[in-house]
């Protein structure tokens, strides 16, 4: 049945049951390990800030003084509020977000692989591949090819 066809109801009973078809599916692979923001930074408004600005900016140049600005903070006290909610360094923290973004893409897109470097914030193809290694323990196109369910990569 079509599911934009019904109403009320009647379509929610069946969005449950693709839901449900769609949970007892073999071949499920998770795309992302990353935690809610506030699984990794509790609950306060700082946090939760620095988590969404990281998310909607991670395809920016961001520096550690624009984000202390943005969160009226200084960048040492960003720093530190940086190495004690994420237990890394900014660029580390940065480089992550933008990593998992970049396997994402890698899966769900057919964008060259220097296109999905660019568009999540890398500028250099070397640096890219060589974080992306280091976090991925994988090249991009290995990754790629490892997992994706179909064969359209040549």
């Amino acid at each position: 049945m079509n599911l934009s066809k019904l109403n009320g109801f009647e379509g929610l009973i069946e969005l449950f049951k693709i839901l449900h078809d769609l949970s007892k599916t073999s071949g499920q692979r998770i795309l992302s390990h990353e935690k809610l923001a506030s699984d990794e930074f509790g609950n306060s408004d700082q946090t939760r800030e620095f988590y969404f600005y990281i998310q909607e900016n991670y395809h920016k140049k961001i520096s550690l003084k624009e984000l202390a600005d943005q969160l009226n903070m200084s960048a040492v006290s960003l720093n530190r509020f940086v190495k004690k909610t994420t237990h890394t360094t900014f660029v580390n923290y940065l480089n992550k977000v933008r990593i998992e973004e970049a396997g994402k893409m890698l899966i769900l897109e057919d964008f060259p692989i220097s296109e999905i470097a660019y568009r999540c914030g890398f500028n250099n193809m070397s640096n890219f591949n060589r974080v992306f290694k280091k976090l991925k323990l994988s090249t991009p196109l290995h990754y790629r090819k490892l997992n994706r369910s179909d064969q359209r990569i040549h």
